[in-house]
């Protein structure tokens, strides 16, 4: 029986714009922007390829642990056309804007299974 399992992609730091990540061989990402601010985090990035299943953004802190909201909640805007999205994280409470405060590095799932090395 066949296992499919989905991998961690590389850990990036969120000051080296843009960030690229081949998602499986049909497909990669490209974040262009990353902002963090008092109450909200902005991304926005194009898709290229097929791309049939896209995780969010693992959020991580310097040393690499993922990060993990209280009660926030996202809203996703998606531009057809450009194959562009953007994203908005409201934080909804001061732990999650002091979670936000750690944020240094993203990465994603692979979509493939495979480790992928950037």
């Amino acid at each position: 029986m066949n296992s499919f399992r989905k991998e961690i992609l590389m850990l990036i730091e969120i000051n080296n714009m843009p960030i690229d990540f081949k998602i499986s061989k049909y497909g990669d990402i490209k974040i262009d922007r990353f902002e963090i601010t008092e109450d909200r985090i902005k991304y926005s990035y194009t898709k290229d390829g097929i791309i049939p299943y896209l995780s969010d953004l693992v959020f991580c802190d310097e040393n690499g642990e993922a990060l993990l909201f209280e009660n926030s909640f996202s809203k996703k805007s998606v531009d057809r056309d450009n194959n562009r999205v953007d994203v908005i994280i409201n934080l909804e409470t001061n732990k999650d804007k002091s979670i936000a405060k750690k944020i240094k590095k993203v990465t994603l799932y692979s979509d493939n299974g495979n480790i992928i090395q950037i």
